[in-house]
């Protein structure tokens, strides 16, 4: 719900019922709501609030358990180790608002955890880009 809220501020904000300011405050708007919805699993009360947690703390998020590596990485990973990866232009557009929306997450992992370790870079969502594509290519 925090992360909807936070699109709507940022629309709100800096948008102003402007479609090509819309467009390009998408990435801006995911990356920030996937802090704030992540501070708020991490149970900060505030977004300045000083917070210290571990990667392999377990947390309460909408679905099971998980731990907090694991509520940054599996959304994306999941979708870009997909055989059909990108299916269509919903599904690349879908891909690019979760690869925004964990780098919102683990910004924040970046300036909290105390174990942090870089585990998708640019250069290995590249690479899992590339693979997917070759795969799919090879097959038609």
């Amino acid at each position: 719900m925090f992360h909807e809220f936070t699109h709507i501020l940022d629309t709100e904000m800096y948008v102003q019922k402007d479609k090509m300011k819309n467009v390009m405050y998408r990435g801006f708007s995911e990356y920030h709501a996937g802090q704030i919805d992540f501070l708020k699993v991490l149970g900060a009360k505030k977004v300045d609030e000083s917070i210290s947690f571990s990667m392999k703390q377990i947390l309460k998020t909408v679905g099971n358990p998980e731990t907090a590596e694991e509520f940054v990485v599996n959304t994306s990973k999941d979708l870009i180790n997909r055989g059909d990866f990108p299916a269509d232009v919903e599904t690349l557009v879908i891909m690019f608002g979760l690869i925004f929306n964990y780098w919102g997450r683990s910004s924040i992992c970046k300036m909290h955890a105390v174990d942090y370790v870089e585990k998708w870079t640019t250069k290995s969502l590249k690479s899992a880009w590339e693979r997917n594509l070759l795969r799919q290519w090879m097959h038609l």
